[in-house]
């Protein structure tokens, strides 16, 4: 069984339910197309808007997949996954996302057929971070989850295995992102 683990398309604003931009419309429409490739048998998608307008499209393509909507996949605290504390945020914040993530994630593990989970890139962090088994410190940095990008989990038994990361090569994303790597290095001496 495999988990394809979905970051939302790229979004208008940084706020806790926000829309997708034409940029994150694009790459939504690019995930769709590869998803369709792959055999998935149920979707799970977090009920913010910018994880459901990401999905849509995908949806169209294959109306026939059933979908499980919750809340349960919105964002996580990113100190969960080794990023730096916000100022403001509620002090039992890490405690209820973490238990909320832990949760999903069990269920996920269980499932029968593969999945597609249209979420977060925190979410997905923790996700990674559980099948690692890895320790969070400065996780947030080091991994990068990109909107509209693919990240593949892969289930047998008790195995879990991390097939991919932050695959772009579908998005548009991808020429913006290796054009800024080719003008970062280029500039390296």
């Amino acid at each position: 069984m495999k988990i394809f683990l979905l970051r939302h398309g790229e979004a208008l604003k940084k706020l806790d339910d926000t829309i997708l931009s034409d940029f994150g419309h694009q790459e939504a429409k690019a995930l769709a197309s590869k998803l369709s490739e792959l055999p998935i048998d149920k979707i799970f998608v977090s009920d913010y808007t910018r994880a459901i307008e990401t999905l849509e499209p995908f949806r169209i393509m294959n109306p026939n997949i059933p979908i499980v909507k919750t809340s349960d996949l919105r964002e996580i605290y990113r100190v969960i996954v080794g990023g730096p504390v916000r100022e403001g945020t509620p002090d039992d914040r890490i405690i209820k996302d973490s238990k909320r993530a832990t949760k999903v994630w069990e269920i996920l593990k269980k499932e029968k057929g593969n999945v597609a989970v249209f979420c977060h890139g925190n979410i997905i962090r923790f996700f990674l971070m559980k099948s690692l088994n890895i320790n969070p410190d400065n996780l947030w940095d080091k991994m990068l989850i990109t909107t509209g990008s693919i990240s593949v989990i892969e289930v047998d038994g008790d195995l879990i295995r991390v097939n991919a990361i932050n695959l772009i090569d579908h998005s548009p994303l991808k020429k913006k992102f290796y054009e800024r790597e080719r003008i970062d290095t280029t500039y390296q001496t």
